[in-house]
Order: C-alpha cells, then sequence, then structure tokens
C-alpha cells in the first residue's frame, strides 16, 4: 500500500525507518530517492529537517570526532561533555599543571603526540556562547570516535538543488524511501532518477571529513551529541563508581594546628660610645652579618620560614585529611564537591580565592576562614 504525501511523490509507509535504522539497512545501496516522514527543529543544521522534504541520499561520509569531559564539574548539577571535530581550525594547548601548558596546537596534532586521556584547553574560537563556555574550563580529552553523515541533495518541485546537505544520523528524524509519482508512469520516474545520479556524480564532489564543523556541548540526559548523532554512552566514563568512595569523617577530629612562628632573636644592647668591641671575634662578625643578610631576605620577600612551615603541612594533607577540615571548620556542605575533584592539601593552595568563591561558591567569611588556616594556621577559638 503506498501513501501520498502533498507534493508529487508517493512512498510505502510501511518502508518508515529512523534514520540511524535506515542507515543499518539501505546504507549499501544508495543512492535513494527519499521523503521525511517525522521531521525535527533540531539544535543544529545537522538534525533539522521540516517533513514531506524529499532528498537524494547518494553518499555516506564519516567524520573523526574526539569525546572529552569538562575537567571542572564543581556545583553542575549533570556531568558535561564535548564533541570536537579532530581535523578543524580550532587551537588548544596540553595543560599539564595551572601553570604549565604547551604553545597552541591543532587537536589532530595533539593527539598524534600525546596518549590519551590528555587535557587541554581551548585557545581559539568566536564569541558564541558555547565557545565562550568552554574557554573557560579545562576539557579532559577521553576517546576518539567516528560519527556517520548522509550526503544529500533537496528536491523542490521535483528540480534538484545544487548546495548539499548533510544529515546525521539523529533517531529523532524518519524518513521513507520514494517508490514514485503520484500522476505519472514508473519509467519517467526511473529516467528521473537516472539524471538526478548523473548531475550528483559529475557535479557533487567528495570531501574527507565531512561533518559538523562546530564544537558542540551536551550531558548524558540529551539524545545527541548536538551534532545530531546519537551520544555515544559507552564512551562516557562512570566516573562516580570507578574512582571515588565514601569516606567516613570524625565528628571529633580536628586538625592539628602547625608550629607557631618563630620570633626574631633581640637585638644586642647597644655598647657605650667609645667602648672598644674587642671581644668579638672576626668570626662571629661574619657570622652574624650572614644572619642578619638571611632575615633581611626573609623580610623582603614577605615569606617567613614559619609559614613556608605552614603551607608545607598544608601541601601534605591527603584527601581524607581535607574532607576531615571541612567538617572541622563547618564547611561540610563542600565535602562532596571537593571529594569529586580530588581536592588534596597541594591542590587545595592552588585553588585561590576567585575559583573557591566562583567555581565552588564559597562565601566571603568563608573563604577567608580557610585561608587564614591555610596561609598562617589559625584555627577558630570556640568556648568550652
Amino acid at each position: 500500500m503506498e501513501n501520498t504525501c502533498n507534493s508529487m511523490y508517493v512512498y510505502d509507509p510501511k518502508d518508515q525507518y529512523t534514520l540511524p535504522d535506515f542507515y543499518k539497512k539501505y546504507g549499501d545501496q544508495l543512492p535513494l530517492l527519499v521523503i521525511v516522514t517525522e521531521g525535527f527543529s533540531g539544535r543544529t543544521a545537522y538534525d533539522e529537517l521540516s517533513t514531506n522534504q524529499v532528498i537524494l541520499l547518494h553518499r555516506v561520509v564519516h567524520q573523526i570526532r574526539a569525546i572529552g569531559r569538562l575537567a571542572n564539574q564543581a556545583n553542575r548539577k549533570h556531568e558535561e561533555f564535548v564533541s570536537i571535530p579532530v581535523c578543524s581550525s580550532h587551537m588548544f594547548s596540553v595543560v599539564k599543571n595551572f601553570r604549565n601548558e604547551s604553545y597552541p596546537e591543532t587537536l589532530e596534532l595533539i593527539l598524534s603526540r600525546n596518549k590519551l586521556p590528555v587535557q587541554v584547553r581551548l585557545v581559539t574560537g568566536d564569541d558564541e556562547f558555547t565557545m565562550r563556555t568552554l574557554r573557560r574550563y579545562n576539557m579532559l580529552i577521553l576517546n576518539k570516535y567516528t560519527e556517520t553523515y548522509l550526503k544529500g541533495n533537496c528536491l523542490q518541485d521535483d528540480i534538484l538543488l545544487p548546495l548539499p546537505l548533510l544529515l546525521a544520523l539523529s533517531p529523532n528524524i524518519s524518513i521513507a524511501i520514494v517508490t514514485g509519482y503520484r500522476e505519472g508512469s514508473k519509467e519517467n520516474f526511473k529516467r528521473k532518477i537516472e539524471s538526478l545520479n548523473a548531475f550528483v556524480n559529475t557535479n557533487v564532489g567528495l570531501k574527507a571529513n565531512e561533518g559538523c564543523k562546530e564544537i558542540t556541548l551536551f550531558d548524558k540526559q540529551y539524545s545527541t551529541t548536538g551534532t545530531g548523532n546519537c551520544v555515544p554512552i559507552h564512551l562516557l566514563p562512570n566516573l562516580d563508581e570507578v574512582i571515588y568512595h565514601e569516606i567516613e569523617t570524625d565528628p571529633y577530629w580536628i586538625p592539628p594546628k602547625p608550629c607557631k612562628r618563630r620570633l626574631k632573636p633581640p637585638l644586642p644592647a647597644r655598647r657605650p660610645e667609645g667602648w672598644p668591641d674587642l671581644d668579638r671575634s672576626q668570626n662571629e662578625s661574619e657570622k652574624q652579618l650572614s644572619e642578619s643578610k638571611t632575615m633581611g631576605n626573609d623580610a623582603e620577600s614577605g615569606q617567613s620560614s614559619s609559614a613556608c612551615s605552614i603551607q608545607s603541612y598544608v601541601s601534605d594533607m591527603s584527601v581524607n585529611d581535607i574532607q576531615h577540615l571541612l567538617e572541622a571548620f563547618n564547611l561540610s556542605k563542600y565535602q562532596q564537591d571537593f571529594k569529586k575533584h580530588l581536592i588534596d592539601g597541594a591542590m587545595l593552595e592552588g585553588l585561590g580565592e576567585d575559583i573557591l568563591r566562583d567555581d565552588f561558591k564559597f562565601k566571603q567569611v568563608e573563604v577567608v576562614r580557610l585561608m587564614k588556616f591555610i596561609r598562617e594556621g589559625h584555627i577558630p577559638k570556640q568556648r568550652n
């Protein structure tokens, strides 16, 4: 049984498929003239089609993309991921630590020189919202994968439009094969298909790595990666089950107080004028001169040996110690975020006040409370 669309074509309503299912069954039988039986207004041009649009699908093309995870997920309801075309003009820097980044390179070159996973930062891009968002965070590139597209040309009033289009295998779009004209012989329809194929073979070229040129942002709840293709769930990590474990906290634990600052030795009493300095040897003079230079250098640098010992103490704290520290300082509401990002003492020293406020949503007084301990070893005094 054939169904008539609102144009000049007919199709079999039993032969309707979503684009992924159509590709599995007919991907090796192209070219085929199809009609969109269920359109979808998608997030990009690759998954957006109107119902009753007639398309001559003539090729299958593939694009290699990289899938990554935003490195900073603090205070986010869902984990967010990115899909990036490997062959593109976007420039990235490899992030080794917060003070060490490589020179900007293309992602294709970075992946050829580094083993996955590798952490990168986007350094180029326009001022579009998604690009502005991605430039704020590091991205952990996890895997490379291939997305498939159907290449075709639309027909309007039985005339083939010269501009080709790419269709991602969107599960939200359904199509059916056109079987003939509503009014016309099968011979005329067959000759029309042959002329269309001849035009495509002559005028429409096949480029390498065709696909979505955009960097897209998505999470596990989305049906597509933002390119129109389905989210490759098997490539996404389930980090909560693999890495993180519940940490039992001791409600009575108080972090040990770092050693107090050492006081500078008092200056020697001034000798009366004219009193001979005969009892001081030359070696003692040189020793005191050396000590005074050392103390002067410490004062100029703004750091003391006590401050260094405090920082050394904090940097040696483990993730478990930091969890106890937050509990003791009445900051337990941030324990889950700190645990999720493996914040230990060394990481805590490098966060900075802006990151605590903007990414972890600390209040200003909470930032001061935590920073006083990191820098000076201060523990709030409480009455018994």
